[in-house]
């Protein structure tokens, strides 16, 4: 990753840890450094990288058309990883299966 730096005009420091495995929380702790030593490091925070998108909800028809069906639907992106691609799928029943029901005749 790259090494940290200080932000020009604050004293907020930044720093990238790369290589990390995607929908894993790793234990943070950073230890600071002058000339006169090592510092003790800060309280451990348990940090995540980003997850999987959530399921797409709220899937409606929008039109019908002759040949077309247009639809809309919602997607929650994770923090940090924005959806970049949606998949959809349709299937045509082409065979449907009847059900008898049998009622329970008492002798």
């Amino acid at each position: 990753g790259r090494a940290p730096y200080r932000c020009p005009d604050t004293k907020t420091w930044h720093a990238v840890i790369t290589g990390l495995s995607a929908e894993t929380t790793y234990d943070i702790r950073i230890y600071m450094t002058n000339s006169v030593g090592e510092s003790s490091p800060c309280p451990v925070k348990s940090l995540s990288t980003s997850r999987r998108p959530q399921p797409p909800y709220g899937l409606r028809c929008l039109e019908r058309r002759g040949t077309a069906i247009a639809l809309a639907f919602f997607v929650k992106d994770p923090s940090g990883s924005p959806v970049t691609k949606i998949k959809v799928e349709r299937a045509k029943f082409l065979a449907s299966e009847e059900v008898v029901c049998q009622q329970c005749v008492k002798s």
